[in-house]
């Protein structure tokens, strides 16, 4: 359909259209090309892939967003679709369409002749003299039905690049489901050999399949499927491709990519040079003779182990396959909702400073630097005017010193009568004792006593593999008996400031701590509205995981913004002047709008049944605060007015009745024990409609909701 501009200014905080998916349907095949992607990859109904596609990472692992010529379907009869569509990160590409080879609209049903090779394509423009640094690349897709009463579907893609480019990784990537966790995969080396294994059932910190040439698992009862992967970068004419669990950043998929994490990156693509890679995907009924990986190897993985026991203190929901979240037999509890408290180059203004005051929030997770600059000594790396500018990245000038932000943070949580958790980053010279020492002593002099504390050293805030040579620093339970000696009365705890992946990788023991913590941001890889949905349906794995790890600690989530406050795989976080969805910004439009309120409430609803003690969400200021980028007259953005409503049932009872993740709808009932004072609400129904654009429409539609809307309705209240 098409959005008023008002109405999507209104709905997703920008400017930018999103062009509609073109589903691809022939026979039993159903998928959906978006922004040069395959996603939702079905056959009979049953979900072969997630998504399927040719990404460009630059150096920091940002992901730059391609334009999409137009997609020519090239031939189509009642066995066999053919299409081809061209990819450009520089400026000449125009917006992506359907149409003929004649340029004009055409559906995606037409009969058109073939056009040239994909290779010849690609040669035909690699003249690196010609126009703007960038990058091109033709993509060549087929899909099949065979007279066994299979399919196959094959995608090619050949690209150049205009001048030397630096990329942490250019090339194909294919998202298997998460639903699929421990079920059995067959994994095929380069050298041939077989492996039998399983998609992992808790997070894996590292990859679960290196070196990988073929993959074989079954989607479903009564099918098998393949792909088989061949690829070409600089210097590796044959390159091999590696898995990863990318439920770590809360994608509801393991993505398989070419290349391997253990090499060198970030790596030069050559101007003029033309790479190409495939995949080819099969898929049969079980029990046929097959292709290049015995479907018996697939039978003899190890059967799935079962999912760890929960803490009878929070127990564990379980996760459907539908993404819905089944309640835990015990009554849950709302998380103790608090916001983050940024180190910026500035605190908290007036106007929010009265909003966080009119929030309320249970807690106020402050971050504090105790490195060089934390006394505001200037030798900053820059002195940018970040207020003038409000699409520079915030932390960016001279830092706010140490002092004026504890006694910041200290004033604000006494007006709002919040508790305190400090997250200190020391530089990694410091001895621990030493930077617990600073920390209490200048919480002492700003008047602050936090009732719970972190220390980390500064490396620490990057991404380590587990195979990695990590940095020589204090081990963490260095780090928390330091705080445990200066900090007496403060509850210790341990884990990252980042995501769930550095938790998962660092693993530091439970020993000498009184709670586990972590962040997460839904866009790492991906900054599409159905990415950022689907990460909803990873948090129970993660519950599992924790529960698995750290059983019987409290934890704590958060902060959970929108935006990237923090790039643990490159720099810094991607600008965004244009206001785009971009993955790994620094700043995201949505967060101003409806759908930013939609988000919330939705990670509410499903983070409720999962045990976790406390959820920090949204900010007091900067890109993620009360305000939006515009002028606001004293009226915050929809998520903040919504987490304000919902502080009331804060660590109280919730019964979530309904949490269909890819059904558009999520409801959740709160009912606070014990006394409610006069006039407040004693319970609440919290609706939310979430609407993916690949889903019926007729089911959000049903809900009565409007599109991104949320609906807090009291239930009963006190006279």
């Amino acid at each position: 359909m098409t959005i008023d501009p008002a109405q999507r200014r209104a709905w997703y905080g920008t400017d930018e259209s999103v062009a509609a998916a073109h589903t691809l349907q022939l026979g039993p095949w159903a998928l959906a090309c978006e922004g040069g992607a395959l996603q939702a990859v079905h056959w009979q109904g049953v979900e072969l892939l997630r998504g399927l596609a040719w990404l460009l990472r630059d150096e920091d692992w940002g992901t730059p967003t391609p334009r999409c010529g137009a997609l020519q379907v090239q031939a189509r009869d009642a066995q066999r679709l053919v299409w081809q569509q061209t990819l450009d990160w520089g400026p000449e590409a125009g917006p992506g369409r359907v149409c003929g080879p004649d340029g004009a609209p055409a559906p995606v049903g037409s009969s058109v002749p073939t056009h040239a090779p994909v290779d010849a394509l690609v040669d035909a423009m690699a003249d690196p003299a010609q126009g703007a640094p960038g990058l091109h690349a033709v993509v060549h897709g087929e899909v099949l039905i065979d007279a066994a009463g299979g399919g196959r579907l094959t995608l090619r893609v050949a690209s150049c690049a205009r001048g030397v480019l630096r990329s942490a990784r250019s090339g194909l990537v294919l998202l298997h489901p998460a639903t699929l966790a421990g079920t059995p995969l067959a994994v095929e080396h380069a050298d041939g050999c077989i492996e039998a294994t399983c998609f992992p059932l808790t997070i894996s910190p590292g990859q679960p399949a290196f070196d990988i040439r073929a993959l074989d698992w079954s989607p479903g009862p009564g099918w098998q499927a393949q792909v088989r992967l061949t690829a070409d970068l600089p210097g590796r004419p044959d390159a091999a491709f590696e898995m990863e669990d990318q439920r770590n950043w809360s994608d509801a998929s393991y993505k398989t990519y070419v290349g391997s994490l253990l090499d060198p990156w970030p790596y030069a693509l050559p101007a003029g040079h033309s790479l190409v890679q495939q995949a080819v995907l099969r898929v049969w009924p079980t029990g046929l003779p097959v292709g290049d990986v015995a479907g018996a190897a697939a039978a003899k993985a190890e059967p799935a182990a079962p999912a760890p026991a929960p803490a009878p203190a929070a127990p564990v929901a379980e996760s459907c396959p539908s993404g819905a979240i089944v309640p835990p037999a015990s009554p849950p509890c709302l998380p103790a909702l608090g916001i983050g408290f940024p180190h910026l180059a500035r605190g908290p203004d007036a106007d929010e400073v009265a909003a966080v005051i009119a929030l309320r929030p249970r807690w106020l997770q402050v971050e504090a630097d105790l490195g060089r600059h934390a006394d505001g000594d200037g030798d900053a790396d820059t002195d940018t005017d970040t207020d003038a500018d409000p699409d520079a990245d915030p932390a960016a000038g001279r830092p706010w010193p140490l002092a004026a932000q504890l006694q910041s943070a200290a004033t604000l949580a006494r007006a709002c009568g919040a508790r305190v958790q400090i997250d200190a980053i020391a530089d990694d010279a410091q001895s621990p004792d030493d930077a617990a020492a600073r920390l209490a002593r200048a919480c002492a002099q700003a008047g602050l006593a936090p009732q719970a504390v972190r220390l980390l050293p500064r490396s620490l805030l990057l991404s380590w593999q587990p195979r990695d040579t990590w940095p020589a620093v204090p081990s963490p339970p260095r780090w928390s008996a330091a705080l445990r000696a200066a900090f007496p009365a403060a509850a210790i705890g341990g884990g990252v400031y980042t995501n769930f992946t550095e938790l998962n990788r660092l693993d530091p023991p439970a020993a000498g701590l009184d709670f586990i913590g972590h962040g997460s941001c839904p866009i790492v890889h991906a900054a599409d509205d159905r990415s950022v949905l689907l990460t909803l349906q990873t948090w129970s794995a993660m519950a599992a995981t924790v529960r698995a790890r750290w059983p019987g600690l409290p934890w704590q989530v958060g902060p959970l913004t929108l935006a990237a406050a923090r790039n643990p795989y490159g720099r810094a976080p991607a600008p965004n002047p244009q206001h785009r969805r971009l993955p790994l910004a620094i700043r995201d439009p949505r967060h101003d709008a409806d759908f930013g309120a939609a988000w919330l409430a939705a990670t509410v609803v499903t983070l409720a049944p999962l045990g976790v003690d406390r959820l920090t969400l949204l900010a007091s200021h900067g890109p993620s605060g009360p305000f939006g980028r515009g002028p606001h007259d004293g009226m915050p953005v929809p998520a903040w007015r919504l987490l304000q409503r919902l502080m009331p049932w804060s660590a109280q009872p919730v019964r979530v009745e309904s949490s269909q993740l890819d059904g558009l709808c999520a409801m959740a009932l709160l009912a606070p024990s014990g006394p409610v004072a006069e006039g407040a609400s004693a319970s609440a129904r919290l609706r939310v409609r979430l609407d993916d654009p690949l889903a019926p429409q007729a089911e959000a539609e049903a809900s009565g909701l409007a599109p991104w809307g949320v609906e807090l309705t009291e239930l009963r209240s006190v006279r």
